[in-house]
């Protein structure tokens, strides 16, 4: 989706296309974790579509893919990595071992 300026706050903003038909053709599942981790995901999605959707009919074999670009606004901050002490009921050298392996 092209983005387009805006002047006062220098935030921009999706460009609206005018809606020419509303038919679900399919969905698309992306982990909310995928988009927070790379801050910018880009790219071809292939669409979880039912076996039939009437008034279509399947024209090749390939799955129906739909390319697209997401973004969190506004960026989140990642979190402060805290040491935090863990408390478990493994003998001390054991626990001591595990933190030298992490």
């Amino acid at each position: 989706m092209r983005s387009v300026r805006d002047r006062d706050n220098g935030v921009s903003d999706p460009v609206r296309f005018p809606e020419r038909e509303r038919r679900f053709l399919g969905c698309v599942r992306v982990p909310l974790s995928a988009v927070y981790q790379v801050q910018v995901l880009e790219g071809i999605f292939k669409l979880e579509a039912p076996p039939v959707v009437l008034g279509y009919r399947q024209v090749s074999d390939r799955p129906a893919c739909v390319h697209m670009s997401m973004t969190m606004r506004p960026q989140l901050v990642p979190p402060s990595t805290l040491e935090e002490e863990r408390i478990s009921g493994e003998p001390e050298d054991i626990t001591q071992l595990a933190h030298r392996w992490q």
